[in-house]
């Protein structure tokens, strides 16, 4: 798994991944795992784009993470499940929706599909 979070280059500092199979609410130091991400700067944006690649995974299992700096701060917990090789692949797909009452119920009826994938544009 890939994963990818930016900062203003401004910014930037050591971009790190703490990451679990539980989830930790946040706390740095509850997460069992760590990583240092590699970074690139793109000048013509004026970010810095972080990129950790996590290895030996159990398939089928969901890891909580949070990204960021230890100056500048930590994202929120995030959570991600990878995939299984003994079920189907499934995805859901949707775009040009306005924020209303209707787009929510219709995203909460992709969720309850049990999707791997959900790409909303």
């Amino acid at each position: 798994m890939t994963i990818n979070f930016f900062h203003s280059i401004k910014e930037y500092g050591e971009g790190i991944i703490y990451y679990d199979t539980l989830p930790q609410s946040g706390i740095q130091e509850a997460y069992h795992h760590q990583k240092v991400a590699e970074k690139r700067i793109i000048p013509d944006l004026d970010k810095i784009i972080y990129t950790v690649e996590l290895t030996d995974l159990t398939p089928g299992q969901s890891i909580y993470f949070i990204v960021g700096d230890k100056e500048l701060g930590f994202s929120k917990e995030y959570r991600f499940r990878t995939l299984s090789p003994n079920k189907p692949l499934r995805f859901v797909a949707g775009g040009d929706m306005a924020m209303q009452d209707r787009t929510k119920a219709l995203l909460s009826l992709a969720a309850e599909q049990d999707p791997d994938v959900a790409l909303i544009g």
